[in-house]
């Protein structure tokens, strides 16, 4: 078999949105999709084991901040940059086009979701880098975060370490300070 004629295995969310994209009415579709959305959020965590990786990462994630102290009053400004340094094109993952979310805040030894407050849309596309591509978001913080729950809470006042996070590459951890408001 060539390469052309194998087939990919296909995981259990593309095949639901796949389902909803073809069949059902305009409303089950809607629904289903943003359903999806809703409980699956926008894009999943994961925790990454950095002590096996056994070659320099083809992928260079960065995080930039001009402020280290966040309030919900007084937000800061996260870049992230995510840049290709490798020979081939690397997929990060198939999210929301409008939630990629790259920032990850450490709690109790677990990544957390940063949230920017943005709404998701519901097209769905992957997101991917080509060799020698760049990629940079930026967005204002407020030290929310989406829980393990999937709830959105504030974090209690504390000194956190953020990540830039796109797919399974992570960038070195950066301290901030969450303060309460007056």
């Amino acid at each position: 078999m060539d390469r052309s004629q194998q087939r990919r295995p296909v995981s259990w969310r593309t095949r639901i949105i796949r389902h909803a994209a073809e069949g059902g009415t305009e409303v089950n579709r809607i629904v289903v999709l943003l359903s999806l959305t809703l409980l699956l959020g926008c894009e999943s965590t994961g925790r990454v084991d950095r002590s096996k990786a056994t070659q320099p990462s083809p992928v260079l994630v960065t995080v930039a901040l001009i402020k280290t102290t966040v309030s919900v009053s007084q937000p800061i400004i996260v870049r992230v940059r995510l840049q290709n340094n490798g020979k081939e094109r690397v997929v990060f993952g198939t999210t929301s086009s409008s939630c990629w979310w790259l920032g990850r805040v450490l709690v109790a030894g677990k990544e957390l979701i940063m949230l920017n407050r943005q709404a998701c849309l519901l097209a769905i596309t992957e997101h991917a880098l080509d060799p020698g591509a760049t990629y940079t978001d930026a967005w204002s913080w407020d030290s929310s975060v989406r829980g393990e729950d999937h709830r959105s809470r504030h974090l209690p006042a504390g000194e956190y370490q953020i990540l830039g996070a796109a797919g399974e590459y992570r960038s070195e951890p950066v301290t901030v300070h969450v303060v309460a408001d007056k």
